[in-house]
């Protein structure tokens, strides 16, 4: 019982999870997600960052830098950003009861101390706290793209900051993910876009999954070139999360009919 707890809350810590999430939390509310995958995709990089500062190994036979644990950073901006922007009170509890299946899970199967998992908490919660007055700033609300731009510079930053044999593979993608997700959501933006029925929201996201697995397929034939493995990443998933942020746009146009101009009350809750 208690491993399957455990293996419960790492689930929920997995990043083909929270992407999952986003892909389709974005098509019905583009900009609580936007914002959303903004904040993990720099959590990403600048939990290696922090983890350079203090290079704490991980508990043995583990290799590498444990203290703040990665997943639980990123467990705790994802589910503790979701439930700022939705502010509801069950969400929070939803929120909080996932956050400590994560880091029971962490605890349970030894891939980190209990500071580790603290130290993630911690400096999860001041990320959200920056973050959301970041985004109650009109420049930020009235265009929410605009954060990924921030993001990007110190993101690079940390990137530059950090010596080239402390630069790992998955901060390529998430860079990656970055850079793609702003300049797709930057030339697709449109604040008064025509919200989708039901039926148009399936079929959206049908026609966003088949963009992204049609995109894997092209640039898994980049391997055949000499091509470093980061900038493979980088590329990658720039392409794919630019899909992502402008498939929506992409798939109104093409649309004749069926959509029907959302109400001021509506454009509200989207901001």
């Amino acid at each position: 019982m208690l491993e399957i707890i455990a293996k419960t809350g790492l689930f929920f810590s997995q990043s083909y999870v929270m992407a999952s999430i986003i892909i389709v939390g974005f098509i019905r509310k583009e900009a609580i997600f936007g914002r959303t995958l903004f904040l993990l995709a720099f959590t990403l990089m600048y939990n290696v960052f922090l983890k350079s500062i203090w290079q704490a190994p991980l508990p043995p036979p583990l290799e590498g830098w444990a203290f703040p644990s990665g997943h639980m950073h990123c467990a705790v901006v994802f589910w503790g950003w979701l439930a700022y922007e939705f502010h509801k009170v069950w969400f929070y509890e939803i929120a909080i009861f996932i956050l400590c299946l994560v880091g029971y899970g962490l605890l349970y199967h030894g891939f980190h101390y209990p500071v580790d998992i603290l130290g993630a908490f911690a400096f999860g919660t001041l990320s959200i706290a920056i973050y959301a007055l970041l985004q109650r700033l009109a420049y930020f609300k009235e265009k929410p793209y605009r954060l990924g731009f921030l993001l990007a510079f110190f993101g690079l930053t940390l990137l530059l900051l950090l010596p080239p044999e402390g630069r790992k593979p998955h901060m390529w993608w998430a860079y990656g993910t970055l850079i793609g997700f702003t300049l797709g959501w930057r030339f697709s933006f449109k604040p008064n876009l025509a919200s989708l029925s039901n039926k148009q929201m399936i079929l959206q996201l049908g026609f966003t999954v088949a963009g992204i697995l049609l995109l894997v397929l092209i640039t898994n034939q980049f391997k055949q070139f000499d091509i470093s493995t980061n900038s493979f990443n980088f590329i990658k998933f720039l392409l794919i999360s630019f899909w992502l942020a402008a498939s929506k746009a992409i798939f109104c146009k093409f649309q004749k009919r069926g959509f029907r101009q959302p109400s001021v009350a509506q454009q509200a809750l989207e901001k």
